[in-house]
């Protein structure tokens, strides 16, 4: 469990923006190949692979197997070439796909491709993976009398990265173009292939990165997807069984129970308004007086450093009444932020720890108060992370 330190609030200016992204946001998108994965899923133009750009790769795993038979490859490879330097999708032209050392058992099998050179694309998928799609070509399969065959070629999954980066197939269906001797079934098993060209290799939007702004996000990742975004009024919430206000003579203020909430204002932001704060505390005690604690505090905002998270609002007052009376008042220090550190389920447990108070009224009962609380969150239920965001 990952551990947040809340150190306190302070005033700042909410600047939201407005526009909200819902999960699985679609939005178009121009694709081409990256030498760096620096601003991923951005390139910079300087970053970026010209028009003509050669791809290889090659595999030793090419294997279909048919209700009839199985068929391997010792050695399967591509060759092609960008056309351009990006586009909605990167068009590639494949010129090879060929396979050597098949076999069916002991029979020798020829596997080839039809329809090339074939215009093929790019085509990202998320941060710097894609697929690679054939266009028209063509698998042919002819082992002696039993399987003669055209399939279409499934695309390759493009793992972004290196060197080496590398594509490949998952388990797939075949999908039958024609034959007269065509197995009732056949399916690609998986094949890794290897990438010799280029290196590094990272599919990627073809366009500078935007001003950074902040988000909360279910992955940890640099820039988050729409999808992977936690959307506008995400409650962050959570609970405490040990607030405490130390205090520099016996007794001390306790709470058995205490929570702290905001929602958000916008889907991002920077920074990313919050709204409707609250602090609660219950059930608080002076020595052994039965004691009321309330507080105020206004919206605020949330902004990164590094990992973190720091949430900012303004000054929070404090006000302990027992017995009818205004014990004492204190405001918490405004020059500094909550910090939380990001975490994975269980969700982190949030500490304000020795946070130093001004006491308004009261110094006699309530001498060098300090605040310290133990929170865990309750929401959101998922992961949070802190992040950029991909728009």
């Amino acid at each position: 469990m990952k551990i947040a330190r809340f150190l306190g609030l302070a005033v700042v200016a909410v600047v939201c923006l407005t526009a909200s992204v819902g999960a699985g946001t679609a939005f178009a998108e121009t694709t081409g190949l990256c030498k760096t994965g620096t601003v991923a899923p951005y390139c910079e133009t300087a970053d970026r692979y010209s028009a003509n750009t050669a791809i290889e790769a090659t595999t030793s795993q090419f294997k279909i197997v048919t209700n009839l038979n199985e068929i391997s490859c010792t050695s399967s490879s591509l060759k092609g070439a960008t056309t351009a330097e990006s586009g909605q999708p990167l068009p590639v032209s494949i010129s090879s796909l060929s396979f050597g050392g098949c076999t069916s058992g002991a029979e020798e099998c020829v596997v080839s491709t039809n329809g090339l050179p074939a215009s093929g694309s790019i085509s990202r998928a998320f941060v710097s993976s894609g697929t690679l799609s054939f266009g028209s070509a063509a698998l042919n399969v002819v082992c002696s009398t039993i399987v003669r065959c055209e399939y279409a070629v499934p695309s390759l999954h493009i793992a972004g990265g290196g060197p080496p980066s590398n594509m490949s197939w998952t388990e797939t269906k075949l999908t039958k173009i024609k034959g007269l001797f065509c197995p009732h079934e056949a399916t690609l098993k998986p094949a890794t292939w290897t990438v010799s060209t280029p290196q590094p290799m990272f599919v990627a939007r073809a366009e500078s990165a935007p001003s950074p702004v902040t988000g909360l996000c279910s992955q940890q990742v640099t820039y988050c997807e729409p999808a992977n975004l936690y959307p506008k009024g995400t409650l962050l919430s959570g609970e405490s069984t040990d607030f405490e206000i130390r205090l520099e003579n016996p007794y001390s203020v306790h709470c058995a129970s205490a929570s702290a909430s905001t929602k958000t204002a916008a889907a991002y932001g920077e920074p990313l308004g919050v709204e409707g704060t609250e602090f609660t505390q219950s059930q608080c005690n002076y020595g052994s007086i039965g004691c009321a604690l309330s507080d105020t505090a206004s919206n605020g905002s949330i902004s990164r450093s590094g990992a973190n998270g720091l949430w900012r609002g303004t000054s929070q007052v404090f006000r302990l009444e027992c017995n009818f009376n205004v014990f004492c008042q204190f405001v918490m220090n405004s020059e500094l932020p909550i910090t939380f550190e990001p975490g994975a389920p269980p969700l982190p447990t949030v500490l304000r720890e020795n946070v130093p108070l001004q006491v308004e009224k009261g110094q006699a009962f309530c001498p060098h108060p300090e605040l310290k609380a133990t929170y865990s969150l309750s929401s959101p239920s998922g992961a949070l992370y802190f992040t950029d965001v991909e728009r």
